[in-house]
């Protein structure tokens, strides 16, 4: 989707492609929120610059044997933000 336009409405943020149709964008959203709470409450640029970055990015490409019989490859992601509380959940 070329020629997307970006709005942001209090804290709802969406994109919108050239069909006029709606996505919300998560991430987006979240990025929103982390902004204006810094802001707030006077964040420490290094402790904001620690959480805006993933701790970890897992990335992992694999062969599917499709229906049909061709064999296409995916794409999977893991994100792992902060371990600050603990170990991080779940497996991938």
């Amino acid at each position: 989707m070329s020629n997307m336009g970006t709005q942001s409405a209090s804290s709802v943020t969406t994109i919108t492609s050239k069909a006029g149709t709606l996505h919300y964008d998560f991430f987006k959203v979240v990025q929103d929120y982390l902004d204006r709470a810094a802001k707030l409450i006077k964040l420490e640029p290094w402790v904001y610059a620690i959480l805006t970055e993933p701790k970890n990015e897992i990335i992992v490409h694999f062969p599917v044997k499709m229906d049909g019989g061709e064999v296409k490859v995916f794409k999977g992601f893991r994100t792992q933000h902060s371990n600050i509380l603990g170990p991080f959940k779940g497996g991938i």
